[in-house]
């Protein structure tokens, strides 16, 4: 009986399809761009491997293909490309690996598996997205584990000016210097002597590009017309007033319309404030980290301000979402233990209703204050604990009952309805440990 045997599945690119790539990134880069390329780690990487780098810009494959030198690469790409006909036509005939984005795809695996098996070289962005505003992106660990089960070589291709030259916001056309590099990050005969920190920390640092860091040493020119024309859509907050939505371009210039703080953007990509009146960040990462955070005032009981806390909004930060803001080399700390807060702004509320919600963190105050309006009877304590001056100054200012058991209060840890004048409904406490609405 005659043994069948099974045709190897061929996994890895067309080098026919990659030379047409190539030949047009090449063509359309060196017509519209200037592109300065080192070579010098692929030229000396003979076997298959993982290529990983950094996605700053949509015209990033332009650049890997240009500067691959038309090797059989196999692209790892989000499944939302493959949704238009024409280009999933295109990507499959180039052997493009579909992967769905932020979470284990083994089919994906699979397939990268067999073209490393085939001695193939897989180019996949750890950070699975494109950088808004040219500063590095999260990596997520899960790079670690698939380099430990391919067990093979790691390049790194680090692309500079990419943001500055086609940053998502753009509504005209830019050009600047743009500098691709290869490196080796890792041998595979070294993962299995390395950590997982280790190998994370070098796959983070072999692809990390700070653009306006970059931009204070390599000083790269951008040329263009109103270069700062959709900026509005991404810095969507004025630093001066605090109103959203009301940032509009003109020229090199972007004004609030509410307040006319006016910055200028240089031919750098860097921001200045018009006049010294005028509120600015250095340059578009630190205006768009300054929108992640909510500023929060503190007011003791007769108004005056005490102490000024920010709230981030980064997923990163969930462990220490609350810090006190510094403004001007200043800093706004205050005691937490000593201010109730919303109790200034809901006094008259919890006098008249004879009632008081008391929540852990400020950002459930401002949610009371958005449903009831002037019916808000919330106040945080900033914190798990209720402390002695918190009760006293609400019991005080608010003119609730002192006859309440101020040793259960300040000992309760979930929910506690306490007597006032008799009712069954007074001063309610919450302390969200399980269930913060935060």
């Amino acid at each position: 009986m005659s043994k069948v045997k099974k045709n190897k599945e061929k996994v890895r690119s067309s080098l026919f399809i990659m030379i047409i790539f190539s030949l047009v990134s090449k063509i359309y880069l060196s017509l519209f761009y200037k592109v300065k390329f080192n070579r010098k780690a692929l030229k000396e990487q003979k076997r298959g491997c993982i290529l990983i780098y950094n996605h700053y810009s949509n015209k990033d494959h332009y650049l890997i293909s240009a500067a691959t030198n038309c090797r059989r690469i196999n692209y790892v790409l989000s499944g939302h490309f493959f949704f238009n006909k024409v280009l999933a036509t295109i990507l499959n005939l180039a052997k493009s690996i579909k992967k769905d984005q932020f979470k284990p795809d083994l089919v994906a695996i699979r397939k990268i598996r067999k073209v490393l098996d085939q001695n193939g070289i897989i180019a996949i962005a750890p950070a699975g997205q494109v950088s808004i505003n040219g500063a590095p992106i999260y990596i997520s660990p899960a790079i670690v584990k698939l380099i430990r089960m391919c067990k093979s070589d790691v390049l790194a291709l680090r692309m500079q000016g990419g943001h500055l030259c086609f940053p998502k916001w753009r509504l005209t056309k830019r050009k600047c210097r743009m500098n691709v590099t290869f490196s080796k990050v890792l041998n595979y005969e070294d993962i299995d002597t390395l950590t997982d920190d280790e190998i994370y920390n070098k796959v983070v640092e072999s692809i990390r590009v700070h653009e306006y860091e970059d931009q204070l040493t390599m000083k790269r020119v951008i040329k263009g017309k109103n270069i700062i024309s959709g900026l509005e859509n991404e810095l969507i907050k004025c630093p001066n007033c605090g109103e959203y939505y009301t940032n509009v371009t003109e020229k090199n210039m972007m004004k609030c319309t509410h307040c006319g703080n006016t910055v200028i953007m240089d031919k750098y990509g860097l921001l200045s404030p018009l006049s010294e009146k005028d509120v600015c960040f250095k340059n578009e990462v630190d205006w768009y980290e300054y929108q992640k955070h909510i500023i929060i005032p503190h007011y003791n009981q007769n108004g005056q301000l005490v102490g000024i806390r920010r709230r981030s909004l980064k997923p990163e930060d969930k462990n220490n979402k609350y810090m006190p803001e510094y403004l001007e080399g200043k800093s706004y700390e205050h005691s937490l233990g000593l201010n109730l807060y919303g109790l200034y702004e809901n006094q008259e509320a919890i006098k008249k209703y004879k009632k008081a919600i008391i929540v852990e963190g400020e950002k459930s105050v401002l949610l009371s204050d958005s449903y009831y309006g002037d019916k808000s009877i919330a106040v945080a304590t900033c914190g798990f604990n209720i402390s002695s001056w918190q009760l006293k100054a609400l019991l005080k200012f608010s003119n609730l009952s002192e006859s309440l058991d101020m040793h259960t209060l300040l000992t309760k840890n979930t929910s506690y309805e306490a007597n006032v004048n008799g009712a069954p409904d007074g001063i309610r406490t919450h302390a969200y440990r399980n269930h913060n609405p935060r």
